[in-house]
């Protein structure tokens, strides 16, 4: 019988974080109103953080460096996404309900997951010596104190304001009405005062919002291939012609070695032709974004 393959369709959240990432090279919060901050430990899965603890609970010194100049970031979708902005004394716009007195904007979606994004005053938080907190990670987790999927926030990026929207479904649309009256008119001016006057089909509209901790950047446990052998008893043959990809299982009688700092799998070593353990050792490193398809 002849198989069918279907595309998986992207949730919204999916399609947000792909988005974001393929911009700025960051994960993105989710949900985007999540407050984050620098040294918090979670877990990290599908791309979303889950608070855990945080390096000052677990008496973890560290230090911070903060980028001191305030930025702008803006972002929107390719194709289908516009952003009109009406003037006091400009023609009305009534199915927004924005009158000719009024100033504000418009954005609508052509497509089923649009974004807009847009933030002022950000302020990127960087933990200063990442080579001292790898060595503290390292020392936590042989003692059993680091789960092997924990991570850090060792990179966030703060805003004063941020405008976040995300369409759901075809046609989507938002109005906004600026109820101060500002010299410049944008999505993420915190002083205009901003209220929705209409939408239709938005998944999230989070407007002017301050304090939002859009973008972060984690670190955490990779274990890499150390070598074929026992690791106490210092006879590990290091990664090289031996190495094959590929795990063979061993028997079920023949279980693998544990030990808090090293873990294994049982594969064929090339240079023996018989099981050994595989060994790996864990290092500290930033933990990349994986792209939903």
């Amino acid at each position: 019988m002849e198989s069918i393959s279907r595309l998986r369709t992207l949730s919204v959240s999916e399609h947000y974080m792909n988005e974001m990432y393929e911009e700025f090279h960051y994960f993105a919060t989710w949900l985007p109103d999540l407050p984050l901050q620098i040294g918090d430990i979670g877990e990290l899965k599908h791309n979303e953080f889950t608070y855990v603890s945080s390096l000052n609970k677990k008496g973890m010194d560290f230090n911070v460096r903060r980028d001191s100049s305030k930025g702008e970031l803006k972002h929107r979708s390719g194709g289908g996404v516009s952003v009109s902005t009406k003037l006091r004394g400009d023609a009305g716009i009534p199915q927004f309900n924005l009158d000719v007195a009024d100033a504000g904007i418009v954005v609508t979606f052509g497509s089923n997951a649009g974004v807009v994004f847009e933030a002022t005053g950000t302020e990127h938080q960087l933990i200063a010596d990442v080579d001292a907190l790898d060595r503290t990670i390292l020392d936590a987790h042989e003692h059993g104190e680091w789960k092997d999927d924990w991570v850090v926030i060792s990179d966030l990026m703060m805003a004063t304001s941020a405008t976040i929207l995300i369409s759901q479904g075809r046609d989507a649309a938002i109005g906004l009405k600026a109820k101060m009256q500002v010299p410049r008119l944008s999505l993420a001016n915190l002083d205009a005062g901003f209220e929705i006057t209409n939408e239709k089909n938005m998944n999230v509209a989070i407007i002017c919002q301050s304090g939002l901790t859009p973008l972060f950047k984690v670190r955490g446990i990779n274990k890499t291939f150390w070598g074929w052998g026992k690791p106490e008893s210092g006879g590990i043959q290091r990664m090289g012609q031996e190495f094959e990809s590929g795990i063979l299982r061993a028997p079920k009688q023949q279980a693998p070695l544990s030990r808090d700092r090293y873990s294994s799998g049982w594969g064929l070593s090339k240079s023996t032709g018989q099981h050994e353990p595989q060994v790996l050792r864990p290092v500290v490193s930033e933990i990349a974004f994986e792209p939903f398809q």
